[in-house]
């Protein structure tokens, strides 16, 4: 009797962690993407700060004033960058050759 019940725990646990598995199989992305967006917005709200300073320094006029992603946070420096080259999009606004 005792083997049936081991044998029976045993399958209990091994469909317990087939359905974990497959639940966090499916979960995982959404889960890093948002870590992702958290670890950015720690990071930038980190140097936004010093980038802003930096940037006010080199006389940038379009710094963003509570940047949220990296893109928001170097958008000028890049702007700045491309205008070096002369490059700039069809709105005007300066931007990498294609």
């Amino acid at each position: 009797m005792k083997d049936k019940a081991i044998i029976y725990c045993s399958l209990a646990v091994s469909i317990a962690a087939l359905v974990y598995s497959i639940w966090v199989r499916q979960n995982a992305r959404p889960m890093v993407d948002q870590a992702l967006r958290q670890r950015e917005q720690q990071f930038v709200s980190a140097l936004a700060p010093r980038i802003g300073m930096a940037l006010r320094d080199m006389g940038a006029t379009n710094i963003a004033a509570n940047p949220k992603t990296l893109e928001e946070l170097f958008g000028p420096l890049v702007d700045m960058m491309n205008g070096i080259e002369g490059v700039t999009n069809e709105s005007g606004a300066r931007r990498v050759k294609p």
